[in-house]
Formats: C-alpha cells, sequence, structure tokens
C-alpha cells in the first residue's frame, strides 16, 4: 500500500511540475537519449550517449557524448568526456570533465543524495552567435527516492556558470530544474527513465520545457 502511495504522489508532482513549467516556457521539446555503459578493469568505464530533442516542424540538433569515468571508491568518481553538438548545418564540439559523489544516504527519510561538479571547454563553434562561452562550470545536486525495489523517484537542480573570454570571471547564465523516475528492468542491465525539464536562461525572457525519455544499457 505505502509503494503505491508513493507512486501516485510521485506522479502527482510530476504532473504539477509540468504543468506549471508550460505556463511559463515560451518552447516545449521532446528529448530522447539512449546511454551505454561498458565496465572496464580497475573501476573505470567507457560511456557513450546518443541524444536527440525534437523541435518540431524543425530539425534540431543530435548531442553524442563519449568518455571514460574512473571510480575512486564507492562515493567518489571522476570522468573526461567529448561532445559533439550537430545538425546538417551547424556543429559545436566540446570536451568536459566532471566528478561526482554518489550517495548519502537519509536512513530515516528514505532518500539519497547526490552531487555533481562539471568543467565544460568549447572547442569550435561552427554557429553565429553572440552569447560564446570559453568555458563553463556546472555544479548539480540531485535526491532520490526509492518508491518499490525497482522504481525511484528523483530530483535535480543544475546552475550555469561561464566564462566568455573576458578575463577570468565566470557568470551565472542558467539555472535547469528535473524531476522524474526511473525503472530498472528487473533481473537485467536495462534502466528506463522518464523525466521533466525545466530551464531558465538569465538573458531570456521565458523558459524551456523539456519531456525527456531514457534508455540507459550497461555491460
Amino acid at each position: 500500500m505505502r509503494s503505491k502511495q508513493n507512486i501516485l504522489l510521485c506522479l502527482f508532482f510530476i504532473v504539477a511540475f509540468a504543468a506549471f513549467g508550460q505556463q511559463r516556457a515560451s518552447e516545449q521539446m521532446l528529448w530522447l537519449n539512449i546511454h551505454i555503459t561498458k565496465e572496464l578493469p580497475q573501476n573505470f568505464s567507457a560511456k557513450v550517449k546518443v541524444s536527440y530533442y525534437s523541435t518540431m516542424p524543425t530539425f534540431s540538433p543530435r548531442f553524442i557524448d563519449a568518455g571514460v569515468t574512473h571510480k575512486m571508491n564507492k562515493h567518489f568518481s571522476f570522468g573526461l568526456f567529448y561532445r559533439f553538438i550537430g545538425t546538417f548545418n551547424t556543429s559545436q564540439q566540446r570536451v568536459y570533465f566532471e566528478t561526482s559523489y554518489k550517495k548519502l544516504k537519509v536512513e530515516s527519510l528514505g532518500i539519497s543524495l547526490g552531487a555533481r561538479f562539471r568543467v565544460q571547454h568549447r572547442l569550435r563553434e561552427l554557429t553565429e552567435t553572440s552569447n560564446i562561452y570559453t568555458y563553463q562550470m556546472r555544479p548539480r545536486f540531485s535526491i532520490d527516492k526509492s518508491l518499490t525495489n525497482n522504481l525511484k523517484a528523483y530530483s535535480a537542480v543544475e546552475s550555469f556558470y561561464s566564462n566568455q573570454g573576458k578575463g577570468t570571471d565566470f557568470n551565472f547564465d542558467r539555472l535547469r530544474f528535473d524531476l522524474g523516475v526511473s525503472h530498472k528492468i528487473p533481473q537485467t542491465n536495462h534502466q528506463l527513465r522518464i523525466y521533466y525539464r525545466y530551464q531558465a536562461d538569465t538573458d531570456k525572457t521565458e523558459a524551456l520545457s523539456m519531456l525527456n525519455i531514457g534508455y540507459r544499457f550497461s555491460f
């Protein structure tokens, strides 16, 4: 009974959050991604992620991430990645480093906390825009709660600080909220995720609303 109540409560918050976001958002998107992880010796793992988002009727960028992560212990890990973002006519290339802390458990509340810090450098930009950053820092904090043995609800907040090549100052320019659920298919290495994302930029008057559907596989 408690599991059903938790699931219904989680779905209520996701729907309410999505409704609030769409009222304030100027653009809605559907974001799809596939995330594949290969475990390697010595606590290393190789990761590839392919993403695509649709803003019909226009053709939108595809994201391809590839990199290696090293797990130092059961809590800390760090990784180095390359990202390509492209359409038929434009492209971007980035490298980024990230370190993660997983997970600080609060047994009395049945939740776990996590943090991630990412620094990325834009290597190449083929599109014309005035908002070109050289480096970007992205601290992210998340909270998970188990609803059943294989179903979790999670929420995350991430802030963006960019350096546009003008000295060493980093300016806050974006805030992002996620709220969703993840389901691990029993006795397999497959996982499905669905979550809603609300994103606001400081240089825009209206926000961005995204429905995200993801698939993860590890071996």
